[in-house]
């Protein structure tokens, strides 16, 4: 999603993207928002919290637990960013 050379452009008269835009798909975002919620929902079993008490509570390898916790940091940290 942060991918350079994107540009947003929309013309309003007919309601659809300008010529000079250069987005993907509407089908690619929805796509990678529907599989986000997977991970950022915390009422679905696979959010990044719900996996992590997994590991906390079943893993018993200290190092996994703490490079899933960095991955994890790493990912909430860029949902958490500003644009």
């Amino acid at each position: 999603m942060t991918s350079k050379g994107w540009k947003v452009s929309w013309n309003f008269e007919t309601d659809q993207p300008g010529d000079d835009a250069r987005m993907p798909d509407v089908e690619h975002l929805e796509a990678y928002i529907l599989n986000l919620r997977f991970f950022i929902q915390d009422n679905e079993p696979t959010s990044l919290r719900n996996i992590g008490s997994l590991y906390e509570s079943n893993c018993q390898a200290p190092s996994l637990i703490a490079r899933f916790s960095a991955v994890r940091d790493t990912i909430n940290s860029e949902l958490d960013r500003s644009i």
